[in-house]
């Protein structure tokens, strides 16, 4: 990761932080696998948790992006909560991207997501090509001769987030 940070929240019937912002990639692997798919879906709950961590260890020199992974609809609260969240994050300056796999509510997840920052999956081939896009599309807003502008390795990281069902979410920052 160099100079990016990443850490990751999970949600299901609420959110948790599983791993704080961290340059150390070989640390979100473990926390990744440790994720286990289990109670309803409460989108909010994810976004709360990695904009909270955004929030109180986030750089103010570099762009704050959230990734959110949902496999579903909002079960534990209502579509217009998702939403309020993912508002009140990007009224704080962060970056949502949304990738939505199964039967996640396409209308919602195009709404939670900066503009245009959805995306469907259906296989983990697809997951690490969106990873891979997403990671490109962070680094695009930097100017060509920025030291560190290479894209991060995020897309490896794909293969692990096709979790059966699991939803989650992964919280990155790239400098700006």
């Amino acid at each position: 990761l160099g100079d990016d940070q990443a850490g990751l929240a999970s949600f299901a019937t609420g959110g948790s932080l599983d791993l704080g912002l961290t340059t150390d990639q070989t640390a979100l692997e473990p926390a990744i696998d440790a994720l286990i798919a289990s109670g309803l879906t409460c989108i909010s709950c994810g976004l709360n948790a990695g904009q909270g961590e955004l929030a109180a260890n986030g750089r103010s020199d570099v762009n704050h992006v959230i990734v959110l992974l949902s496999d579903g609809e909002p079960t534990t609260e209502t579509p217009a909560d998702a939403q309020a969240a993912a508002d009140a994050a990007k009224a704080a300056g962060t970056i949502i991207f949304t990738i939505g796999i199964g039967t996640a509510n396409p209308a919602l997840m195009e709404s939670i997501a900066s503009d245009p920052s959805f995306f469907t999956s259906g296989t983990e081939d697809d997951l690490e090509e969106i990873f891979g896009e997403i990671s490109g599309r962070i680094c695009d807003d930097l100017p060509d001769d920025t030291p560190g502008r290479e894209v991060p390795e995020f897309a490896p990281l794909a293969g692990l987030l096709a979790l059966g069902g699991a939803v989650l979410l992964v919280v990155m920052r790239r400098r700006r």
